[in-house]
């Protein structure tokens, strides 16, 4: 990760998100708060430093931190741009709600995404999202498009990048080729923080978001 940083002229703050222990558990309190409070005032601490432009902040979250990249970009109108998931882990959520609450009366109920809960669109309008997906992951990569449609009829500026298993990282999170999915992360992320330094990458052609 601070490799792709450095090569793409971008310093990072990495972050073990708190609040995740499977031994302890939870202690309560709002989901919501546990995720976006956090990584607000991370955000809070950068911008006190002079070293740190205010418009050119971005959040990257790798793995199963997608989801809360989601939630942070959402509610902190700082970032200007995200790699996440785009809403999916929280739109899986709200189908599997509706399957359970229908208890299957309705036909086909919960079978296709729910629209994400979003903020006003309009705060979000300067706001770019990448979402990564493999054809091999555990997400289809059907309902990862239909959210990334559901997000761009909002008005969501909206990537998506797809890797085929001919060009390999399409395991889950990427894992048969980690780096090339961080250079295609990182190579947008230059270009939406508009970073004066080129760096080379092998997944130039890869583009089609």
């Amino acid at each position: 990760m601070r490799r792709h940083g450095a090569a793409n002229e971008l310093s990072l703050l990495l972050v073990d998100h708190p609040g995740f222990d499977p031994l302890t558990g939870r202690h309560g309190g709002s989901r919501l708060a546990e995720i976006h409070v956090p990584l607000s005032r991370w955000l809070d601490y950068l911008l006190t430093r002079a070293d740190v432009d205010s418009h050119r902040i971005a959040i990257y979250g790798d793995g199963l931190g997608a989801a809360y990249a989601t939630q942070a970009a959402k509610h902190d109108d700082r970032f200007v741009a995200a790699v996440c998931d785009g809403g999916l882990w929280e739109a899986k959520e709200r189908a599997f709600a509706v399957r359970r609450i229908s208890g299957g009366v309705a036909p086909n109920v919960g079978n296709r995404m729910v629209s994400p809960s979003h903020v006003d669109s309009k705060s979000l309008a300067a706001l770019s999202w990448l979402t990564l997906i493999g054809e091999s992951d555990f997400a289809a990569v059907e309902d990862v498009e239909d959210i990334r449609i559901l997000n761009l009829r909002s008005g969501l500026n909206h990537d998506l990048k797809v890797f085929t298993d001919e060009e390999t990282a399409s395991a889950p999170g990427q894992v048969d080729n980690p780096t090339l999915a961080k250079e295609f992360a990182f190579d947008w992320l230059r270009r939406q923080l508009k970073s004066t330094m080129r760096a080379p990458t092998k997944s130039e052609d890869a583009f089609d978001c």
